[in-house]
């Protein structure tokens, strides 16, 4: 019980900011957005995943915080966490917090990796070094090498909301992705607007990502439910 009152403790300082939760945030109306939904739910539940990313990307207020809302109401214990970022937030446009956040919900999704990022959490020096790579490399890659855990986990999913209102998204961006490379058990749903850093470095993963243009959807239907 001491043991893992200590872990409780440690891992208390990756805790997410409160706001940054999909808990409490607006979703698509009922029986609206039925399109993106539907291909969402496929993707995650295809037997033989092949892409590992889903970049839900459009314009300003065309819906794509409301999509990742009502994914995260949906997938239930699939849902490993979330980060709705905000750029009129600190907290919420963070780098830092997204990444200890991602941390910390991995360590609640795998008992390997949250046994090697205790143990790294146990380091004097781990917060000394605030930059994002120093923090990425200590509480997430080398947590997950030396995890070394079986390939027996179902898929879980890990929802970011708004990635460009992140500061530093390009760079955030190259270390999710990458971060996707060590851990096969993990899906990640991204959301952005169309930026280009984030769109070369998405490209990148070729098939290993499924794109779509919230903007191009046909919401005519939805739009008279809305009104009738």
């Amino acid at each position: 019980r001491q043991r893992r009152m200590d872990e409780r403790k440690l891992l208390a300082q990756l805790v997410p900011p409160e706001e940054s939760l999909f808990e409490g945030k607006p979703t698509c109306l009922e029986g609206t957005r039925l399109g993106v939904l539907n291909t969402i739910e496929r993707w995650i539940n295809s037997p033989s995943v092949l892409s590992r990313l889903f970049w839900l990307y459009g314009v300003a207020g065309c819906g794509k915080s409301s999509v990742a809302a009502s994914i995260c109401h949906s997938l239930g214990l699939r849902l490993a966490g979330s980060f709705f970022c905000k750029r009129d937030q600190d907290e919420r446009r963070n780098p830092l917090r997204l990444i200890w956040t991602l941390a910390f919900y991995l360590a609640k999704a795998n008992p390997y990796f949250r046994r090697t990022l205790v143990a790294a959490l146990q380091e004097p020096d781990v917060f000394v070094n605030k930059n994002i790579e120093t923090q990425f490399t200590r509480l997430i890659r080398k947590p997950l090498l030396d995890a070394r855990s079986p390939p027996v986990f179902q898929h879980v999913v890990f929802v970011v909301d708004a990635l460009d209102e992140c500061e530093e998204s390009d760079a955030v961006c190259r270390y999710l992705t990458s971060f996707l490379e060590l851990a096969p058990w993990v899906l990640l749903i991204l959301t952005s607007r169309s930026s280009p850093g984030i769109q070369i470095i998405i490209e990148k993963l070729g098939r290993l990502y499924q794109p779509y243009d919230l903007f191009q959807d046909d919401a005519n239907e939805d739009i008279r439910k809305f009104i009738l």
